[in-house]
Formats: structure tokens, sequence, C-alpha cells
């Protein structure tokens, strides 16, 4: 027996509820849609019909080249998918890396969570970094099906990098513009997956009297 007040079963079928979810944020087919981003400092309240890109890679502290800022720009002007781009990088940097510092603790839970609820990791390495938590995300994921990685050739360890991709399979792009071209291409190709499969139900309290 169906709930008084909920939608019925043809309208519902496209979206379901996820814990701590806004629903200020839920992007409806037909409404323009935009790409969004998080950090550490927004949670990961991140909207069920979006597709979500994790942005690893090098920071170095906050002292690299941001790339990541150019990436969402770059992916804000090729899109009207809803995207919601999942950026570790802070504006203000989190003191010791400890886990008794607990900005530091948010950051790196933050980190783990995000990259395991995201649909795509690009993952883009700087010849001039060392990227060490870049490596070690690398070899988390490696078997996960999501990575996008573009190394320069300069990086120290762009041996072992490759060779990881090579043994698991990870699409490795050459170039700035194929990783972007990759990276639309699968999103477009989750746009589908999505609706399909993650759905809310909204249900309107009965009020009584």
């Amino acid at each position: 027996m169906g709930c008084i007040g909920c939608p019925s079963v043809e309208s519902r079928t496209r979206y379901r509820i996820v814990p701590g979810f806004d629903s200020q944020t839920i992007h409806i087919e037909g409404d323009h849609v935009t790409v969004r981003e998080l950090n550490p400092d927004h949670g990961l309240n991140t909207s069920p019909t979006d597709v979500r890109v994790f942005l690893a890679g090098t920071i170095d502290l906050g002292a690299s080249e941001d790339w990541q800022r150019s990436f969402i720009s770059h992916i804000r002007a090729a899109t009207d998918t809803a995207v919601t781009v999942l950026n570790p990088r802070r504006d203000t940097w989190f003191g010791t890396p400890t886990l008794n510092n607990p900005e530091f603790a948010k950051q790196v839970t933050w980190e783990m969570d995000a990259l395991e609820l995201a649909d795509i990791i690009v993952m883009r390495i700087l010849g001039s970094s060392e990227s060490p938590i870049t490596m070690l995300e690398l070899g988390l994921h490696a078997r996960s099906g999501k990575l996008v990685v573009f190394c320069d050739e300069t990086f120290y360890r762009f041996g072992n990098i490759a060779a990881v991709c090579d043994r698991y399979g990870i699409m490795r792009v050459p170039t700035y513009d194929a990783l972007m071209s990759e990276v639309l291409s699968r999103v477009a190709q989750y746009v589908k997956h999505v609706q399909a499969t993650r759905t809310v139900v909204f249900c309107v309290p009965f009020r009584y009297g």
C-alpha cells in the first residue's frame, strides 16, 4: 500500500534518499544544471543525480600550480551536465599532518570518503612535484576502474606511474587536452548510469485536520 502524499511509482524511480543530503541542491531533469565544487570545508552532500569527479594529484601543501582551478573552469565551460567536482585543495592549510590535529584528520577523512564516493578520479601529476599522497591514492584505487591519469614524463617516478597504469589497465593520457576529453567522455557515459541507478524518494507528510 502506497503512503498518503507520496509520489506515484513512475515519478519516484529517478531518485533515492541520501543520508545528510541537502534537498535544495537536487537537480531535476529539465532544470538548468551547473558544475558544483565541494572541498573539505563543505562536506560531501552531493546531489544523487550528479556525476562525481574527484581531483586527485599534485597539491604540494598548496605550493604547486593550482591545476584544479583551471580544470574546474574548463569543465564548467565544456558541459551543462550535472557534475559535482570533489576538490581536496583548500584555501587554508591545516597545520601539522598528525591525527591529533583535527583539521588534518578532517582533511584526510574527507579525501578518503570522497575517493570512494567518486564516479571518476582525475589524477594530474606535475613533473616538478613529489606527490607522495597521489602515488598512495593511485595504489589504493588502481583496481577501481575510476582513474584517468595525466603524469608529466619529467616526474621523478614516472616509470612507476606508467607501470601501475599498464598493469591495472588504467587510462593514462599524454596531454591536458586528452585528459579533459576523456573526462568529458566519461561524464557523458555516466549520465544514463546515474539516472538509472540513483534515486531519491520524496514523501510529502500527510497532515490530519
